[in-house]
């Protein structure tokens, strides 16, 4: 049975109200997202559109390279469908959000601001660019800290030179 909790985000009201499911989600599922949205630097669109998925099943049926890239993802958009967030319910910082860790909160909200970059027409290199100054962000107000919260902003910071340096060599 495909599992699907889909909700439309009401950006003046900072929260999500949930308006579909193929089944009906956990209660918890849906509060530990509208907390997550809550933590945002930057409203969601209105009208945009989260699903949380397992990527394990829905990249059955796609080649390697789609599928590979998928099930690294904690959230993606496609290009075909640009007013949905797909979230892995499977991926660690959801299961550890799911347990209470305001880290991994914090961790998928600034994925949550980098994968609505994408529903806005930005490349990876802008996508990247604002996950990691809102992570910069979150430092700054101390409610990431130590070791993990610069391995991440490292992790960021990286990954968008890379994308930034490709797409600025044309690849």
């Amino acid at each position: 049975m495909k599992r699907m909790l889909s909700f439309v985000v009401v950006a003046t009201l900072g929260f999500a109200s949930f308006v579909t499911a193929q089944t009906e989600p956990p209660a918890e599922e849906m509060e530990m997202v509208k907390r997550v949205i809550s933590l945002m630097d930057h409203p969601l669109s209105p009208g945009l559109t989260i699903s949380i998925v397992d990527f394990r099943k829905i990249s059955r049926g796609y080649p390697k390279e789609i599928r590979e890239k998928i099930n690294r993802s904690s959230a993606f958009v496609i290009g075909s469908d640009p007013d949905v967030i797909y979230i892995d319910s499977k991926g660690e910082h959801f299961l550890l959000a799911m347990e209470g860790s305001d880290f991994s909160s914090y961790v998928l909200a600034a994925i949550l601001e980098h994968e609505t970059k994408h529903t806005q027409g930005f490349t990876e290199c802008e996508a990247y660019d604002r996950q990691l100054k809102v992570w910069e962000i979150y430092m700054g107000r101390g409610v990431v800290t130590g070791k993990p919260s610069m391995d991440h902003a490292k992790f960021f910071e990286t990954t968008r030179n890379r994308f930034c340096n490709a797409e600025r060599s044309g690849r």
